[in-house]
């Protein structure tokens, strides 16, 4: 049995057993959904954007197949907001985060 170690994710706040061999990172929970990819922090690395239930939108900023870091982006647009992509909409060289309301409004 490849030895276990304890993870903490820091999109749900939860400890998870992962393979210390493995690239992938621990189930942040069933409300959180991955909605897209991104270079978010401009550094030429893709990284991973989330949206949990509540509305809540969260990066991980990968290295690799690596995560860097994690954290909730900003203020939480409520449950009625929905990330639906994202893309460089400044000409930065960033990723910014579409959202779209329930009722059809959409901001970056």
């Amino acid at each position: 049995m490849a030895e276990q170690r304890r993870l903490r994710s820091d999109l749900g706040n939860e400890r998870h057993d992962a393979d210390q061999r493995s690239h992938c990172r621990p189930n942040p929970g069933p409300s959180w959904h991955a909605i897209g990819s991104g270079d978010f922090y401009r550094n030429g690395d893709s990284d991973i954007l989330w949206q949990n239930d509540d509305g809540s939108v969260a990066i991980w900023e990968m290295n690799g197949t690596n995560v860097a870091a994690s954290g909730i982006v900003a203020t939480n647009p409520g449950p009625s907001w929905h990330a639906i992509g994202s893309g460089d909409y400044f000409g930065t060289g960033g990723s910014g985060i579409l959202l779209q309301s329930s009722s059809g409004k959409v901001r970056i």
